[in-house]
C-alpha cells in the first residue's frame, strides 16, 4: 500500500464492433520490478495466476 500508485484511462476499439472504456489504478509495474529485485534487463515477463486460472 506504500507504493506509488498510477491511474489510466484506456479506451478499448474491438474489431468485431463494440468499444468500452477501462479504468486502472495500482502500482507501476516498473516500480513493483525495482522492489522485488527483478533483473530489469530481461526481454519478457511470465505471470502465473495465483488460482490457476488461465494455467
Amino acid at each position: 500500500m506504500a507504493l506509488p500508485q498510477q491511474g489510466q484511462i484506456t479506451p478499448h476499439i474491438c474489431i468485431e464492433g463494440w468499444s468500452q472504456i477501462g479504468q486502472w489504478s495500482g502500482v507501476p509495474l516498473g516500480t513493483f520490478l525495482r522492489r522485488v529485485g527483478a533483473d530489469l534487463s530481461a526481454r519478457y515477463v511470465y505471470f502465473k495466476c495465483f488460482d490457476g486460472l488461465f494455467d
